[in-house]
């Protein structure tokens, strides 16, 4: 048996193998701790167990005991649930959540008002994120709070928000997941597979940590899948380029939509306490 690295390179501290046949079990761990990049330090454990057997090789069979990671993985481990395109949620009169045609005159009805952005007109900074748009016509106070706070109180409601996102959405179960916020919260540039929504969804997709679900749009809106709009929430707020308001609104979005109808009894009433607090 030979083991070898990439560049080459040969282990030359393996006994030697003694002629036969053998049953072979492979165990691996530290895989998806940097997926698919370079490395200075060895980050990947291996344990290969051998044992004589007496198999003929026509009956030997090659399969997966146990998947806990993320990487290499060419199928999805879950089914995908499909957000359904045929009802939007909408709250009648009593405040309880109900579903209505896409462009049913209720649901028209519902988008009209939130055009209106509570009443006030965006202001040309908040005019100029898309996004904002999105979130004015649910609370336009706390948008206009937001656009209030200076530069670092603005990034830190962002990753407030991406936090808010990923515990509802169940995403902080993987070590992988939570390094990422570690890092966000410590000031490290966002990680390239997080902003990549291939790479992003690939993650998600194959953690078996992780159990894609669907959530209810937000006012007037269709269907959703949880988890993606939980990633959309750390990839839209962490752009290089983003400013610090930019970042604010889309965390801020695709939290709400990470939780859907529940988000008036969530984070808007969580998030008006935070920005009360002078040094949050």
């Amino acid at each position: 048996m030979v083991v070898s690295a990439l560049d080459g390179t040969v282990c030359t501290t393996i006994d030697p193998i003694p002629a036969g046949t053998y049953q072979v079990r492979a165990h691996a761990r530290g895989r998806d701790t940097h997926y698919g990049r370079d490395v200075d330090e060895i980050v990947e454990d291996c344990l290969i167990c051998l044992w004589p057997n007496t198999t003929r090789t026509a009956d030997a069979q090659v399969r997966m005991l146990h998947k806990t990671d993320s990487a290499w993985s060419s199928q999805p481990q879950v089914d995908r649930p499909e957000p359904s395109r045929q009802y939007v949620s909408i709250r009648d009169e009593s405040g309880e959540v109900i579903t209505v045609a896409p462009r049913s005159r209720e649901a028209l009805a519902v988008h009209a008002e939130l055009h209106t952005f509570g009443g006030t007109p965006l202001t040309p900074v908040l005019e100029a994120i898309y996004a904002a748009r999105h979130v004015a016509g649910l609370d336009r106070n706390l948008i206009d709070r937001i656009e209030a706070l200076d530069d670092d109180r603005q990034r830190a409601f962002a990753r407030w928000c991406v936090h808010r996102a990923w515990e509802r959405a169940g995403l902080v179960r993987p070590p992988w997941f939570r390094e990422r916020l570690a890092d966000m919260d410590a000031g490290h540039p966002a990680h390239p597979d997080f902003i990549d929504s291939t790479h992003a969804r690939n993650r998600i997709d194959v953690d078996p940590r992780i159990r894609l679900t669907l959530v209810s749009g937000l006012l007037a809106k269709s269907e959703l899948i949880q988890q993606y709009e939980a990633m959309h929430a750390y990839a839209r707020s962490t752009y290089a380029e983003a400013t610090p308001l930019e970042s604010a609104i889309e965390a801020l979005r695709h939290t709400a939509q990470t939780y859907g109808m529940d988000y008036p009894r969530t984070v808007r009433t969580r998030s008006q306490r935070l920005l009360r607090r002078p040094h949050q």
